[in-house]
């Protein structure tokens, strides 16, 4: 299958943040204003936080644009979108620096910037309402909430990008997961065979979020065994809690443990509640239908801890930090294993061993009709994926030459690691059906040899010896 990607055929805008950590990260805004918006998440442990944000246009249209306004909001509580006037949903406010806006060299003198402290001013600059100001006549920055660029009469060629810069400082102390968004509108005109032709733009909006990121390695043990398993698969959900007591699901990522039995997830945010759930499992492996909740909590000194908050795990939920990168949280589950059941078929009272010997197994996980198996040359029959402390009855269903032996009914019992075969007997008084058992181990999966014989149908030779009857 061909994808081609085709941009639109018209002036493309996003927005980008950088300089909002130590980590020298950037992140863009999609320029569909329908999609998911992205977040930068601000470091909290510098002592003056600030973000630079990038306000980006380009002509891909076929030929020039003109006309150009760019109407910009910077982020603050209670801020809408530029065109369409929704709520962005704001919910803290960072102030712009005096540097106001930097303009590309190609444009300074060209280009004219207005401030305003109207948080609706539009782009009519003869409008008194709006409030437009150049920044020689701005008084105080802190209150600076909006901003035009002005091209004027500037005609931007075919494939000509620029990129406006800005920076607002965010306030110290803010709770974790406030967010706040800026946005910016572009007007212009396409330039066509039969005049300019007046349209508007706008990307989505950018957030920037205060919250401490963690990621989170879980690993898979076998129950009661240092032994990692590969192959579970686990979802990852954010919990949201309603006002009124309701439960709402957020984003969900989903992932698969590695050849060492670990996977990992990025990008949690504390002081928010995720659920782990397994959701698949390998075939010599139970699912697992416990399901965990947590949340990390970030003390004042900027240490972050994990709450569980239900569910059960392989010892406590740890946390480190290696400089330079983000908190790890390790959380170890368990799975119990399945067992196998290897069956060697003798003939009673001999070391003869019996082949061809069919078996139907009925029990817990198994098709409702059973499970047929046969005894090879050897004698030997193995079933795998037997759950412990399932009932499962095994019956003898043909043997050539022998008394067919009475169905037995047992269970797998884990005694603390070691795994045998307890028979289940209606009458005490009943002799026990299997002669010997032996558990062994293949790669961790307990294994549990029992021997079972059969009584062998007497038989005889008979002569027969034909004489010719004599008449008198």
């Amino acid at each position: 299958t061909n994808i081609t990607m085709v941009a639109p055929n018209s002036l493309l805008t996003n927005q980008t943040a950088t300089k909002f950590d130590d980590k020298e990260s950037v992140v863009i805004a999609p320029q569909v204003a329908d999609l998911k918006p992205t977040y930068a998440v601000v470091d909290q442990e510098r002592e003056e936080q600030t973000v630079n944000i990038g306000v980006q246009i380009k002509n891909n249209y076929a030929s020039t644009i003109t006309e150009i306004q760019i109407l910009g909001k910077i982020p603050f509580e209670g801020n809408t979108y530029v065109i369409s006037g929704a709520d962005l949903g704001s919910t803290f406010t960072t102030k712009m620096t005096i540097e106001g806006i930097e303009i590309p060299e190609e444009l300074k003198e060209i280009a004219k910037v207005y401030y305003s402290t109207n948080e609706t001013a539009d782009k009519d600059l003869g409008k008194g309402e709006n409030g437009w100001k150049t920044a020689d006549q701005i008084e105080n920055w802190d209150n600076v909430k909006t901003y035009l660029i002005d091209l004027g009469n500037y005609t931007m060629p075919t494939g000509k990008e620029f990129v406006f810069n800005y920076t607002v400082k965010v306030p110290n102390g803010l709770e974790f997961n406030k967010v706040a968004y800026s946005h910016h509108g572009v007007y212009f005109s396409l330039d066509t065979e039969n005049g300019k032709y007046r349209t508007q733009t706008e990307p989505n909006k950018l957030g920037f979020r205060i919250a401490e990121k963690y990621n989170l390695e879980l690993e898979k043990y076998q129950t009661g065994k240092e032994k990692l398993v590969s192959g579970a698969t686990y979802s990852f959900k954010e919990i949201i809690e309603q006002e009124d007591g309701t439960e709402t699901e957020g984003e969900t990522k989903t992932g698969v443990t590695n050849a060492q039995g670990k996977l990992t997830i990025t990008n949690l945010y504390a002081e928010k509640m995720y659920e782990i759930k397994e959701i698949k499992t390998p075939d010599d492996y139970e699912l697992n239908s416990d399901i965990i909740r947590f949340i990390g909590h970030v003390d004042e000194q900027g240490n972050l801890t994990i709450e569980k908050l239900q569910g059960n795990t392989k010892g406590n939920i740890e946390v480190s930090k290696n400089e330079g990168e983000n908190y790890k949280a390790n959380v170890k589950v368990e799975d119990e294993v399945k067992a196998s059941l290897k069956i060697t078929k003798k003939e009673q009272g001999t070391e003869n061993k019996l082949a061809y010997v069919r078996y139907k197994i009925i029990g817990y996980g198994l098709p409702e009709s059973g499970k047929n198996v046969t005894t090879n040359t050897n004698g030997e029959a193995t079933i795998k994926g037997l759950t412990v402390n399932q009932e499962y009855t095994l019956q003898e269903v043909k043997a050539e030459g022998y008394y067919l032996a009475n169905p037995i009914k047992f269970k797998i019992i884990n005694n603390e690691g070691n795994y045998v075969v307890e028979e289940i007997k209606e009458d005490e008084t009943a002799s026990n059906d299997i002669s010997s058992q032996e558990t062994i181990e293949v790669d961790s999966i307990p294994t549990i040899n029992i021997t079972l014989e059969d009584e062998k149908i007497p038989t005889y030779d008979l002569e027969i010896t034909k004489i010719k009857k004599i008449t008198q």
